[in-house]
């Protein structure tokens, strides 16, 4: 039970760094997921000579996963309707002028 929770987490990183928007907020996710999944590694590795495994901070970084993925949520949103705004603008009427 515990290896799929710890591979959960690994999946779940590596989906929001496959489905990443190209904005600067995206770059910030890349890099977040990437420390992430860095912190889990190192964690497991430090756990295979101590007996902080079963620690915290592993469940500190499933959370951090958690928030991660709802940043990542809320950025595809707003490219998703950035994109829509762009494609809904009426050309068939000119500006008007000031």
């Amino acid at each position: 039970m515990f290896t799929g929770f710890l591979w959960a987490i690994f999946r779940e990183l590596g989906r929001i760094r496959r489905r990443v928007p190209n904005t600067p907020g995206g770059q910030r996710i890349v890099l977040e997921s990437v420390a992430l999944t860095l912190g889990l590694v190192g964690i497991l590795v430090v756990g295979m000579f101590s007996d902080r495994l079963y620690g915290e901070v592993l469940y500190w970084l499933a959370a951090f996963t958690a928030l991660l993925r709802h940043t990542h949520t809320l950025e595809l949103k707003a490219e998703e309707e950035a994109a829509n705004q762009t494609e809904e603008t009426d050309v068939s009427q000119p500006a008007a002028l000031i």
